[in-house]
């Protein structure tokens, strides 16, 4: 028996009192586990999104689905839990992070950006710019980091060769681009310095996700929580 500690993905129930989580593992990556005698009137439900779970585990790397006990939450998060903006941006990320970390083997910094991003976010004040700043960071965890060429000859960021160069979009207006090579540049102190109202930000996202979907293959035309950013947020 071993000690594990993930980041929460995803959870599917599996019977009354039991479910199956995929969690983001310290150790092994993308895993799932079966938590049982986990859901009930006295215990508290901690398999939500941005939360750090700590359980013992007879891990066996053959198995598709390994058996989990005495789950508790590492690192709790109250601001997350308590603002409804924190917990959108969570929720939303969540759903990125579901999408983008396949089973399969990654940096061994992921795990530590994570979870010191993650509590920054619940520690510091709120700003609506954190999701732009996260997915722009975890691009290079994921081996795609865009070049950050930013420069007057080179003003416009080019999603198909991840760079930016002398010609213009039609999707992607001036600002952005400007905006865009900041976040590149930037880190978790200083992201939210970085002005840009409800439109730039929504079209930003739509940037982000369309780099994503062309540089890792992935469907993100099908992640719906980021509807709920583009409301809310100012």
């Amino acid at each position: 028996m071993q000690k594990i500690e993930g980041l929460f993905i995803s959870a599917q129930n599996y019977s009354d009192s039991s479910v199956i989580v995929q969690l983001y593992t310290k150790q092994y990556s993308r895993q799932s586990f079966i938590f049982n005698g986990v859901k009930g009137k006295n215990k508290p439900y901690i398999f939500q999104a941005f939360h750090f779970i700590s359980f013992s585990c007879r891990f066996n790397q053959n198995k598709q689905l390994n058996s989990a006990y005495l789950a508790e939450l590492t690192h709790p998060l109250h601001s997350i839990t308590t603002d409804i903006r924190k917990s959108s941006i969570a929720l939303f990320l969540t759903e990125v992070l579901s999408k983008v970390l396949v089973e399969g083997n990654y940096s061994d910094k992921l795990y530590g950006f994570l979870l010191k991003t993650i509590t920054e976010f619940n520690n510091q004040k709120f700003s609506p710019n954190f999701h732009l700043f996260f997915i722009v960071k975890l691009l290079t965890y994921l081996g795609i980091q865009p070049n950050n060429n930013y420069c007057e000859l080179s003003p416009y960021f080019n999603v198909n060769d991840a760079c930016f160069s002398n010609k213009s979009s039609s999707v992607i207006n001036y600002d952005i681009n400007n905006s865009f090579s900041k976040f590149l540049g930037t880190n978790i102190d200083n992201f939210s310095q970085i002005i840009l109202d409800k439109k730039d930000r929504n079209e930003m996202l739509n940037l982000l996700l369309k780099y994503i979907k062309k540089h890792l293959q992935i469907n993100t035309d099908n992640i719906k929580s980021h509807h709920i950013l583009k409301t809310i947020f100012t």
